[in-house]
């Protein structure tokens, strides 16, 4: 009997975690002109990735990196996640130049909580910056909780 509580603990604890678990939802920017309004592809509509959770759901955190940012953008360019009411906007920053070649980029919102109702779509859109800035190679990570 002693040893039937504890495993009776874990399991009911096992099956509580799902619940708080940490969910990701990825997508990758190949060249922002593939998305962006551009003179060789003036219908682009910045939209990247499409999500429609089925429950709520919280995002709260939005990452990305690249191998090889842009120098001089101004604005700078970036990603948002929206459903039309909430967004959340993360730039792609400018890099420095080391012997001729631009370096990696990465950013992060940190930590954020931003609600999004179940069945309401979700896009992941590619924001123009300034000086046709068209960074490449970007990998997005949104980290989302499931709300109850």
């Amino acid at each position: 009997m002693k040893k039937v509580f504890p495993l009776l603990t874990l399991a009911l604890g096992l099956l509580a975690l799902p619940l708080h678990a940490q969910n990701v939802w990825t997508s990758k920017i190949d060249t922002f002109s593939n998305y962006v309004p551009v003179p060789s592809n003036p219908n682009a509509n910045g939209i990247v990735s499409v999500f429609t959770p089925a429950t709520n759901i919280t995002v709260n955190r939005i990452q990305l990196s690249s191998p090889a940012g842009q120098i001089g953008c101004s604005p700078l360019p970036g990603i948002k996640v929206t459903d039309g009411t909430s967004t959340v906007f993360l730039a792609i920053p400018n890099t420095t130049a080391t012997n001729g070649n631009v370096g990696p980029v990465t950013n992060d919102t940190g930590a954020i909580s931003v609600l999004y109702l179940a069945g309401n779509q979700l896009r992941l859109k590619a924001v123009p910056g300034g000086n046709s800035c068209n960074p490449y190679e970007i990998n997005i990570v949104v980290q989302y909780s499931v709300t109850p």
